[in-house]
């Protein structure tokens, strides 16, 4: 009995699959992906150590120093390298997208003060704002912080 086109087709497919499948199981299961994993991180001796999420930051407070001056601070994470500041203009707890993200580590608006870091955040509109953050290091992003809701 003759295989159809589409049936040759499919045999092909999935025998490709399987290979893929197969290979990428041997690569992972023998180390081939052990420095892209986000639990070890190695220290400066090269030491493999746990590697751990950043803390939640804390404090979270927004300041208006005048009508175009809007700033938001928050407690320093030691371990953290960076933060992201998710701005959102509906509530963020009904499932909507940020109306913007700001990383720390790309905007020069941010003063990584030793204890109080600060972003600007220029250009805000009379209307509702929440605001959360996330602290970013090695080991990836951290949880949000609290909401906090202001209204410019």
């Amino acid at each position: 009995m003759e295989l159809s086109i589409k049936q040759k087709t499919i045999i092909l497919t999935i025998t490709i699959l399987l290979i893929f499948i197969i290979l990428c199981y041997i690569a992972t299961k023998f180390g081939a992906f052990k420095d892209f994993r986000q639990d070890v991180k190695k220290d400066n001796n090269n030491n493999i150590t746990k590697c751990e999420q950043p803390k939640i930051p804390n404090n979270l407070r927004y300041k208006k120093r005048s009508k175009i001056n809007h700033y938001l601070k928050w407690n320093k994470v030691n371990d953290a390298i960076h933060y992201k500041v998710y701005c959102y203009n509906k509530d963020p707890l009904k499932g909507v997208l940020p109306y913007y993200v700001a990383d720390t580590a790309e905007h020069h608006n941010i003063t990584d003060s030793a204890k109080i870091p600060t972003i600007s955040l220029p250009n805000l509109k009379r209307g509702n704002y929440w605001f959360r953050v996330r602290a970013i290091n090695d080991c990836g992003e951290g949880e949000f912080s609290e909401i906090i809701s202001v209204i410019v």
